[in-house]
C-alpha cells in the first residue's frame, strides 16, 4: 500500500511525532532521554532546524520543529537513524526501534503554534506522571519558565516566548500561566498512546 503524501508547511514549522514500535518504550532510561536531546542539538548544527518545543515520553516524543537549511524529512532521518544506532547498540538488538515513519502536521498560524506549545509541555500531566509541567525533567517547559532545564541550550525560545512579551521576565510568567491553564487539545492521533 503507498504512504500518504506529507502535508507540506507553508510556514516551516511542524508539530512531529516519533513513537516506539508496537508502542514499546524507546527509552529504557535517562541516559538514553540525555542522549536523544544531545543528539537533537548535534543534528541542529548549522541551522538545519529549528527546535522550539519537545517532550520525551517513555515510548514517544513530541516535537515543535521548523525548517532551516535542511527539510524535515532530511532532519527527521538524521535523528532516527542516529538515535537507532545508539540504542541497538546500547542495548546489544538490531531492527526497527520506532514505528513506522514519523507522523507530522504542519503549524500554519500563531495560535495554533501556542495551543500546540501548551499540549506538549502538558502530555506528561495528561498521561498522569506528574501533576505539573514544571515537574517532568524531559520536556522544554522549565527551560521556558525559569530559563533553565535539560539540554535548554538547545532550544529556539525566541519566537514563543516573543508572542507573550519582548520583556524575558513578562514573557516567562505569561508562558507559564498559558501552559497551566486548561487545555483539552488534541494533535496527531496520540490520544490513545501514553
Amino acid at each position: 500500500m503507498a504512504r500518504c503524501k506529507r502535508e507540506v508547511s507553508k510556514s516551516g514549522y511542524y508539530h512531529v511525532m516519533l513513537r516506539g514500535n508496537e508502542k514499546k518504550n524507546i527509552f529504557l532510561d535517562d541516559e538514553d532521554r540525555l542522549r536523544f536531546l544531545e543528539i537533537l542539538g548535534e543534528k541542529k548544527i548549522d541551522k538545519r532546524f529549528g527546535l522550539h518545543s519537545y517532550c520525551l515520553m517513555d515510548n514517544h516524543v513530541h516535537l515543535l520543529i521548523s525548517e532551516g537549511t535542511e527539510k524535515i524529512p532530511r532532519v527527521m532521518k538524521r535523528i532516527a537513524v542516529s538515535f537507532v544506532y545508539y540504542f541497538n547498540k546500547k542495548y546489544k538488538r538490531v531492527g526497527h526501534l520506532f514505528q513506522d515513519r514519523y507522523k507530522s502536521e504542519p503549524v500554519e498560524d500563531d495560535s495554533y503554534l501556542l495551543l500546540l506549545a501548551r499540549y506538549i509541555e502538558k502530555n506528561p500531566v495528561k498521561a498522569g506522571i506528574v501533576q505539573r509541567p514544571g515537574f517532568y525533567k524531559w520536556s522544554s517547559y522549565n527551560a521556558y519558565a525559569t530559563g533553565k532545564g535539560c539540554m535548554s541550550e538547545i532550544l529556539d525560545k525566541e519566537i514563543i516566548l516573543s508572542m507573550f512579551s519582548e520583556d524575558a521576565e513578562k514573557a516567562r510568567l505569561s508562558f507559564k500561566k498559558y501552559v497551566n491553564e486548561k487545555g483539552e487539545e488534541e494533535f496527531i492521533d496520540m490520544q490513545e498512546s501514553v
